[in-house]
């Protein structure tokens, strides 16, 4: 037997914890013809609960919006993990649960900073077991916080402070869509691909006020165009190509549930495609230790198009402003406030170019009205 021992393979040393991370979120750009910006948007902060941290308290007005990255980690066992994102043409402007570290930082006077290298680093532990979800920030009435709740992933709790079901952040900066969309003088899409790319997954969508949203799906620019029923059957559809991207199906239901409204049933013109995660790891590096076996990333590009006749017609409701009647006056400004993002965004235009006072000065109460507010100010 005293030949046997050193033959004893030891099987006590430490195996590392399977760790899996998966991430959606949506990139929103508003466009006019010829894939130009019309304008700045706010930074929308109004959906936040008031314990998410904000970069900084001024309205911060931006070309391109990063919407709803969330983070979720499965893991068979309770574990320590360090998260790093970086972001080298843009910042993070928000972000829960608190991390150990960010830049840039605001300067002190609140002057603007440059829109890039930001970066956000979170030290967090990873608990799969259900009695930290009794830690989580209270949150049954919110909008859509409690949806992205809904998965299996083990509760993430940061050294920092804060307990969620996932890390959150949002960024503004700059990004080079692989896909380019106009639309024709007759409110017809026009898709084409950046020099180089290729686009794939993409969504067409037109919804007139009072009628049926008119919905098409493209698996790249030269497939067979599939045309959807009405907006239930696109959401279906995209869930499910979500799934088979990687994401779980509770995952790709929140996704979709919290987005749906915005994505098919909203007025307006709209056009989306599913990034390739390659794309989204040099827009986003992403750096986890330790190492991951699996990480899936699934983002939506998303274009807020102005048609010719939107912009025709809200270019007259804005020279209304400026109408004799007090009536004349009031209906324009209600039909403004109803143009959601894309009108905000060429309002702030027309605000910098007008020279009619009066315009101007009702121009810049209805952008005071509808810029979100800062819950943390």
């Amino acid at each position: 037997m005293k030949y046997i021992f050193p033959l004893i393979v030891l099987f006590s040393l430490h195996i590392p914890a399977e760790l899996e991370v998966h991430e959606w979120g949506s990139i929103n750009i508003v466009t006019g013809q010829n894939q130009v910006v019309v304008g700045n948007i706010a930074d929308d902060q109004s959906d936040l609960p008031d314990f998410v941290e904000v970069w900084s308290s001024q309205a911060q007005l931006r070309p391109m919006v990063i919407e709803k990255p969330i983070l979720y980690f499965y893991s068979h066992q309770k574990q320590s993990v360090t998260v790093t994102a970086d972001y080298p043409n843009g910042i993070f402007t928000q972000w829960w649960p608190k991390p150990a570290g960010f830049s840039p930082r605001p300067t002190a006077n609140q002057t603007p900073v440059a829109q890039k290298n930001g970066r956000l680093h979170w030290n967090i532990i990873l608990d799969p077991g259900a009695e930290m979800d009794n830690e989580l920030p209270p949150m049954d009435d919110h909008i859509w916080w409690p949806v992205a709740r809904n998965v299996d992933a083990a509760t993430v709790i940061s050294n920092a402070g804060g307990v969620e079901k996932f890390l959150f952040y949002r960024g503004a900066g700059t990004f080079t869509p692989t896909l380019q969309v106009d639309i024709s003088e007759q409110g017809e899409f026009l898709l084409n691909d950046t020099q180089g790319s290729t686009s794939r997954e993409i969504y067409t969508i037109s919804v007139v006020k009072g009628g049926d949203p008119v919905i098409t799906y493209l698996e790249h620019l030269s497939a067979y165009k599939i045309q959807f029923k009405n907006a239930d059957e696109a959401a279906k559809h995209l869930q499910t190509r979500l799934e088979e991207k990687g994401l779980f199906p509770k995952e790709a239901n929140g996704m979709v549930r919290i987005w749906k409204k915005a994505m098919f049933e909203a007025p307006g013109h709209r056009a989306m495609y599913l990034m390739e995660k390659e794309d989204i790891d040099e827009m986003l590096p992403l750096r986890i230790m330790p190492e991951p076996e699996k990480i899936v990333r699934a983002f939506l590009v998303r274009f807020e198009c102005l048609s010719p006749i939107l912009k025709s017609d809200i270019e007259t409701w804005i020279t209304q402003l400026g109408a004799m009647t007090f009536q004349e006056r009031k209906e324009a400004q209600q039909k403004l406030m109803k143009t959601g993002r894309i009108g905000e965004a060429v309002m702030r235009s027309a605000y910098e170019k007008t020279k009619d006072p009066e315009i101007k000065r009702s121009l810049k109460q209805l952008l005071e009205a509808i810029t979100p507010r800062n819950p943390n100010p």
